[in-house]
């Protein structure tokens, strides 16, 4: 059985680099010649799969388009090593090992790499199959990058990225357009978790990378964003999505022009002359800031809490948005915004727990919320902002589009309960009765047997709650988004009004045999043609 592993490499150029070991027994590495230097070159290793064997497993993992777009290199790693011989992996199985004469240490090695750049390193290693082959074990790396490849395909369908310009270290002052992945909180804290269960196996290459550079959490955050740069710019270019501009020279463009086209061509590169260069910094890190979330280290945050009106009249009801500071590691404490404007002193203690410059953060998460919140404004030219109050189509709004950008902000959001419920839904319910005067089956099977004779209804529901005619048509005159049922608020979207209303305009009680029955209950909202065939028009 072949074993094979991978390492992620950010320089001199990203890649993801697939080496292996076979199961042949092997000899002892040939040391060299001459007098050896203080720093060991590295050895070949004995038993490493060599290129063209590594190609035609490639090939039977991913298909041959993947194993023909790789290219190969000698890899330089550092691996545990004794008897002048690398330690087979966990996942190598041999039927003899040779007995281990000295203790384990580390050495370098070269092996045979398959270099996959970083679009090609996503598509082969989500190519993955779930379980190793009979030939072919993966090894704990290889694994671990699949996992990041789930990651960052994920970040990718959630469209949790965003464009920026990023300043190239070397001697000329020079910038390019880059896609970086945007995390949230709950994606940075997996992140985390992600990166401390790296195997030491995913940092054995040899390179030039600073330890700072090749730390878990900055080797992880590299692969996110170069996979996913790689991945968009890849889609641009397929889709033709600056046809026009292309076809002009970079220089001839504006500035917001050349940033664009550099965003999705495979040229980066990005020139402009250096006051207006940074006249643009300036705006775009305006720009990112009201996305980036506050920084990971402060112990508080402020949040925001949405209360619903206590009379229940959605068109006069008064939703009210309260301001609080949370406590990151506890998010129960909450400090109501009163209590920040009452303290004294640069530090608010509150249940022992001590915050900080508590009214300036608040201020100043305030006034980054109102980009993203604009109704905040008004709150904030009092002198104590506290909350603000929301009319019913304005705190739907806030429900459906502003709460989740205040999250991916880094913000807290506290919302109604019943918001998460998706079962408190408008659609129908069927109620069946056997037809007292029907004709019984021949069969014995009964006046609820598949062939029987059935009265129907269909009728209004809102989640299990069955609505009357009356109350139904209460509610779609109210006209509003959010409305209170029998002492609870649900959501209730026009368009299924509409399908409601449609619905009951064409179709009351039936009379009707109980199999099609069964086939037209299948869905919220059954469709006309279904019905039609299962009965009669009025």
């Amino acid at each position: 059985m072949y074993a094979l592993h991978a390492v992620w490499k950010s320089a001199p150029s990203s890649a993801l680099h697939l080496w292996g070991e076979t199961p042949e027994t092997p000899t002892t590495a040939k040391k060299p010649k001459g007098r050896q230097s203080k720093i060991p070159k590295p050895l070949p290793h004995p038993f490493a799969i060599d290129e063209k064997k590594l190609k035609e497993l490639i090939t039977e993992i991913s298909g041959s388009l993947i194993g023909e777009s790789v290219n190969f290199q000698k890899l330089a790693i550092r691996l545990p090593s004794a008897n002048d011989l690398p330690a087979p992996s966990p996942q190598l199985i041999r039927e003899q090992d040779e007995p281990l004469l000295t203790s384990e240490a580390l050495k370098s090695w070269y092996v045979p790499a398959a270099v996959f750049e970083p679009d090609l390193a996503l598509d082969f290693l989500l190519s993955l199959p779930n379980q190793s082959t009979p030939a072919i074990a993966f090894g704990a790396s290889i694994r671990y990058w699949a996992e990041a490849a789930k990651f960052a395909i994920e970040l990718i369908t959630r469209q949790s990225f965003f464009p920026l310009v990023l300043e190239e270290k070397n001697e000329t002052k020079s910038y390019r357009a880059a896609w970086s992945v945007y995390l949230s909180e709950a994606d940075f804290t997996r992140m985390e978790i992600l990166a401390r269960a790296m195997p030491p196996v995913c940092r054995a290459a040899i390179s030039g990378e600073s330890p700072e550079t090749r730390s878990p959490l900055k080797l992880v955050l590299h692969f996110l964003n170069q996979t996913t740069e790689h991945f968009i710019r890849h889609q641009l270019l397929a889709s033709n999505f600056l046809s026009k501009s292309a076809a002009r020279r970079r220089e001839n463009l504006s500035l917001p022009e050349a940033w664009l086209q550099a965003l999705s061509s495979s040229d980066p590169t990005l020139t402009a002359p250096r006051a207006e260069m940074e006249a643009f910094l300036k705006q775009i890190n305006a720009w990112l800031e009201q996305i980036r979330p506050s920084p990971s280290s402060a112990s508080f945050r402020t949040c925001f809490r949405l209360d619903p009106p206590e009379d229940g009249e959605p068109k006069s009801a008064a939703w009210g948005i309260s301001f609080h500071l949370q406590a990151v590691e506890d998010r129960s404490l909450m400090i109501p915004s009163e209590k920040v404007w009452a303290s004294r002193g640069s530090t608010l203690t509150f249940l022992k727990r001590k915050f900080e410059n508590p009214q300036e953060r608040l201020l100043a998460d305030l006034a980054k919320a109102s980009r993203v919140f604009p109704a905040i404004e008004v709150s904030l030219k009092t002198t104590r902002p506290s909350g603000l109050a929301l009319d019913t189509p304005k705190a739907y709004q806030f429900l459906r589009e502003t709460a989740p950008l205040l999250e991916q902000s880094g913000f807290g959001v506290l919302l109604p309960a019943w918001w998460q419920k998706p079962t408190l839904r408008l659609g129908v319910k069927l109620n069946v009765q056997p037809k007292a005067n029907g004709a019984s089956s021949s069969s014995g099977e009964g006046l609820l047997g598949m062939a029987g004779i059935v009265a129907y209804n269909w009728q209004i529901a809102l989640g299990d709650q069955t609505l009357s005619q009356k109350e139904f048509e209460k509610l779609a005159n109210l006209k509003v988004p959010l409305v209170k049922v029998r002492g609870q608020w649900v959501e209730l979207k026009p368009e299924e009004i509409e399908k409601a209303i449609a619905f009951l305009w064409n179709f009351s009680i039936r009379v009707i045999s109980a199999r099609p029955m069964i086939f037209a209950a299948a869905s919220p909202f059954p469709s006309s043609a279904t019905a039609i065939r299962s009965g009669h028009r009025r």
